[in-house]
């Protein structure tokens, strides 16, 4: 079962993969980081809102559902890392960036990290040029630990669906709205 859809799929992938560990992709890590400052700033955050993706305090409150099910499981990438800097220097108000990320990098001391080597990236030359680095060195990391991705980036989703576990997120916010 690699495509799951509900949380309750995804509690039966984590018992039958107990040791699994769960790779977060760059915007919902983000979800995750601004939802744990503080909820109520998801709904002005520019990080939340200029995605495309408008994240709310609901879709914060399933992510903490997926996430305690993997609880000292989390994985990310150096690429990741480097995503979440960039991206909240130039969308976190200079006025609370200091407090924003010194309680991110305190959050990220509780994430494994997984460093997949340039040359192995490299090896997928078409699916660098289609994704990037940063979804194939998911991918790669994904295939190495016999980890879950989630994600909310629907072509990365739709490719590797069927190729490694992962998970598209509004899918399971859909799924849970829908049963609640």
């Amino acid at each position: 079962m690699n495509n799951l859809s509900s949380l309750e799929e995804i509690s039966q992938f984590r018992a039958k993969h107990y040791s699994a560990e769960l790779i977060i992709d760059t915007n919902i890590l983000l979800l995750l980081l601004v939802g744990a400052y503080d909820k109520e700033f998801l709904t002005n955050c520019g990080l939340m809102t200029e995605n495309g993706k408008n994240y709310k305090i609901e879709d914060y409150n399933v992510l903490i559902k997926i996430v305690a099910r993997f609880l000292n499981k989390i994985t990310i990438t150096p690429q990741i890392t480097a995503e979440i800097w960039s991206l909240s220097k130039t969308k976190i108000p200079s006025v609370i960036f200091n407090k924003y990320f010194s309680q991110t990098l305190e959050s990220l001391k509780s994430y494994q990290e997984k460093n997949i080597p340039l040359s192995v990236i490299l090896q997928n030359h078409q699916q660098v040029l289609e994704f990037g680095f940063t979804d194939i060195g998911l991918t790669e990391a994904a295939r190495e630990n016999k980890a879950i991705i989630l994600t909310d980036e629907y072509p990365f989703y739709a490719t590797f669906r069927e190729k490694i576990p992962i998970i598209k997120f509004s899918n399971i916010v859909a799924q849970h709205l829908i049963n609640n």
